[in-house]
C-alpha cells in the first residue's frame, strides 16, 4: 500500500513541478565573442552589459522566437555591430523580441530585420543599407533613428512612441526620406500615440 502511495505522490508532483521549454542565455559586456547564431532553444538572452560586434567576420543572426532583453530596465543596455552583419530574422508565428534594451545599432553594414519587435528598445541605423519589413516598435522615445544610411521599409507599426522615426545628417538616404523627413517624422509620432490611445 505505501508503494502505491509514493507512486501516487510521485506522479503529482511530475504534474505540478513546471517544465521550462527553453533555457535563459546570459551574455555579459566582458565575454570574447558574441557573434554566431541566437536561436529560441537558448532564448531569452540575457544582456548584461553593453555589447558589440565588430568586423567584417564576426556576424551576428537572431532567429525566430528569440527573445533578447536587458538584465535590468535601468542601464540602458545596447548592441552595437560596426562593421559586422547582424541580421535579425523572425517569422510571422515566431518573431524576434526585444525588451528594455537601450539600442540595437547597426553600423557600416548591409543588413535586414524582419518580423521584429522592439519593446522600449530603439533601431539606430548608421551608415548602413537596410531593409526592414514587418517591424514594429512600442513604448519608446523614437522607433528608428538613422543617419547617413539607407532604409527599405515596409510594414512598420508604431505604438507609444514620441517620434517615429528620426533622421540626421542624412545624405544618402531614398528619396522619401531625404525630401519628406521632417514631415513623414511628425505625421507619424502624431499618429503613433493616437492608434495606441484607440486600441
Amino acid at each position: 500500500m505505501q508503494k502505491y502511495t509514493f507512486c501516487a505522490c510521485l506522479c503529482a508532483l511530475v504534474f505540478l513541478v513546471p517544465v521550462s521549454a527553453s533555457a535563459a542565455t546570459y551574455i555579459n559586456a566582458g565575454d570574447s565573442s558574441h557573434s554566431g547564431v541566437w536561436d529560441e532553444a537558448d532564448s531569452p538572452y540575457i544582456i548584461d552589459g553593453n555589447i558589440w560586434i565588430s568586423g567584417y567576420s564576426n556576424n551576428l543572426t537572431i532567429g525566430p522566437g528569440v527573445s533578447v532583453m536587458a538584465a535590468s530596465t535601468t542601464d540602458g543596455v545596447s548592441i552595437y555591430g560596426a562593421g559586422s552583419v547582424i541580421n535579425i530574422q523572425g517569422t510571422a508565428d515566431k518573431p524576434v523580441r526585444f525588451y528594455d534594451m537601450g539600442a540595437i545599432t547597426l553600423a557600416d553594414q548591409t543588413t535586414s530585420v524582419s518580423n521584429a519587435e522592439f519593446y522600449r528598445t530603439q533601431l539606430q541605423v548608421t551608415r548602413s543599407t537596410t531593409t526592414l519589413d514587418h517591424v514594429s516598435f512600442h513604448d519608446s522615445d523614437y522607433g528608428i533613428i538613422a543617419s547617413k544610411g539607407t532604409i527599405d521599409a515596409n510594414n512598420l507599426f508604431f505604438s507609444s512612441t514620441t517620434k517615429g522615426i528620426w533622421s540626421r545628417k542624412v545624405s544618402s538616404m531614398p528619396v522619401l526620406m531625404d525630401a519628406y523627413q521632417r514631415v513623414l517624422s511628425r505625421l507619424l509620432s502624431f499618429l503613433a500615440p493616437a492608434h495606441a490611445n484607440a486600441q
